[in-house]
């Protein structure tokens, strides 16, 4: 998305002398954003409710349960920094 987005402000808002028009650049970036949000609004709410459709599956007492449960943990909390950016 973004790379497309790069080459469209490349194409449309270089002027002959090399210049790039600022104000058309960040409306092609936030146009790319604002198509991509909902993608990844849904994609994020689904990964959220599988998470949690696991989590309540697991039986705390297995020790591998456990184990598993740790480790999708780390997962979440990875994912969710990387939204943060």
């Amino acid at each position: 998305m973004l790379e497309r987005a790069a080459l469209k402000v490349a194409e449309e808002t270089t002027d002959e002398k090399g210049q790039i028009d600022r104000i058309k650049a960040a409306k092609i970036y936030q146009d790319a954003a604002d198509h991509f949000a909902p993608e990844n609004g849904a994609r994020d709410r689904e990964h959220h409710e599988r998470h949690f459709r696991i989590m309540f599956r697991l039986n705390p007492k297995e020790p591998l349960h456990t184990k598993l449960r740790e480790c999708l943990d780390q997962i979440w909390r990875s994912l969710h920094a990387t939204s943060r950016g």
